[in-house]
């Protein structure tokens, strides 16, 4: 959570630059790169041999790592493209 507070932070400080630096896409990429990391717990679920909620978790944890990822890559590519 602390990242995810630090990215939120980061964006209220670029929404106040006087030059104008950083848009909205910056801002949105601040809040959105720490989410991978703050669903990692998701990791450690552990139900009992079989672990069927583990699984389900991983592959949860699996797609919002690939999801989350490519939207910071796409928001990376329109700030470079603006």
């Amino acid at each position: 959570m602390v990242l995810f507070a630090v990215g939120v932070a980061t964006s209220v400080e670029q929404a106040q630059d006087p030059a104008k630096q950083y848009n909205a896409l910056y801002w949105v990429q601040n809040g959105l790169a720490p989410i991978p990391t703050i669903l990692k717990p998701l990791a450690s679920v552990v139900t009992g041999d079989n672990q069927p909620a583990g699984g389900i978790a991983m592959g949860f944890l699996g797609v919002a790592d690939i999801l989350f990822d490519g939207a910071n890559g796409i928001l990376g590519f329109c700030e470079d493209a603006t």
